[in-house]
Order: C-alpha cells, then sequence, then structure tokens
C-alpha cells in the first residue's frame, strides 16, 4: 500500500474510533476493500496484493496517532504506571498490545470482505457458468468426485 492511501486510511479510521469507538475498526476495514474493489478494480486485480495487510497497518497507525494524542493529557502518566502494573509489563510491551487490537480486527474484516468479495465478483475473464473443478475422492473406486466449489456441488457419477 502507498503511503498516502495509508495516511488517509488511518485519519478515516482514527476519526471513526474517536467517533464511534473500537468496532468502528473492522467496519472501516471492510470499507476499505469495498470502496477499494469499487473505484478501481483493475488496479486491485494487477496488484494481485491483499488490502487485509495494508488495512491492518492503517488500523495500527491510527491508534498510534490516537495514543500519541491522549499521552499529552495529564493523567496519561497515571493510566500508563497502573496499566503497567496491570499487565505486568513494561510501558511499550503495553502499547504494542494495544496497537496489535486494531490491526488484528482490521485484518481479519479485510480478509473477509475480500473473501465475500471474490464470491460476488468472479475474477475478471472466468466464466461464471463454468462448472465446479473437482477432484476424484481417494480410495473410491467408484469415480465420486470431491467439489471444490461448495457454491455449485459437483454431481456423484
Amino acid at each position: 500500500m502507498r503511503l498516502l492511501p495509508l495516511v488517509l486510511w488511518a485519519a478515516v479510521t482514527a476519526l471513526a474510533t474517536r467517533l464511534l469507538g473500537w468496532w468502528s475498526v473492522p467496519l472501516v476495514a471492510a470499507l476499505m476493500v469495498g470502496l477499494g474493489a469499487l473505484v478501481a478494480p483493475r488496479v486491485a486485480a494487477r496488484l494481485g496484493r491483499s488490502t487485509a495487510g495494508g488495512a491492518a497497518a492503517a488500523a495500527a497507525l491510527a491508534w498510534a496517532a490516537l495514543i500519541a494524542w491522549d499521552a499529552t493529557g495529564p493523567g496519561f502518566g497515571a493510566v500508563r504506571g497502573i496499566l503497567g502494573r496491570l499487565f505486568e509489563l513494561p510501558w511499550p510491551a503495553v502499547v504494542a498490545v494495544t496497537l496489535a487490537l486494531p490491526a488484528v480486527l482490521a485484518w481479519c474484516a479485510a480478509a473477509v470482505a475480500e473473501g465475500a468479495l471474490a464470491l460476488w465478483h468472479p475474477a475478471e475473464g472466468a466464466d461464471p457458468l463454468a462448472p465446479p473443478v473437482a477432484l476424484p475422492a481417494s480410495g473410491d473406486p467408484a469415480g465420486d468426485t470431491l467439489a471444490l466449489d461448495e457454491r455449485r456441488p459437483a454431481t456423484l457419477s
């Protein structure tokens, strides 16, 4: 992911988190995938890369900015000390764990959104009516087939 889209999605994630709370992180990540597929589907197909990593990086960057912003407040030192004693970890480790939460939430939501888009929008040039790819079932002398595409199950011979 390029730097400008990363910073823009981080700003959207930070604003949504500030206004709506932590649960907005997966919503923004799914929105990021959906808008990316809507606005630039050919670019996304050419890159062939997952957007999930970019969503995770944007969410972690957003929360790092929120933590830095909150660190300027007067009560942050007390909270830092309480959390450090509660988790029995040094302060940098508490921050790392805190940044892992939005990264994992965003990555999971983006991966699910990418999978959903792949189901609803087959790859360019793919025949949506093509029969599913099937393999012979292992050890079955009758030659039954095992469907790899559950949307259109293969029939047994």
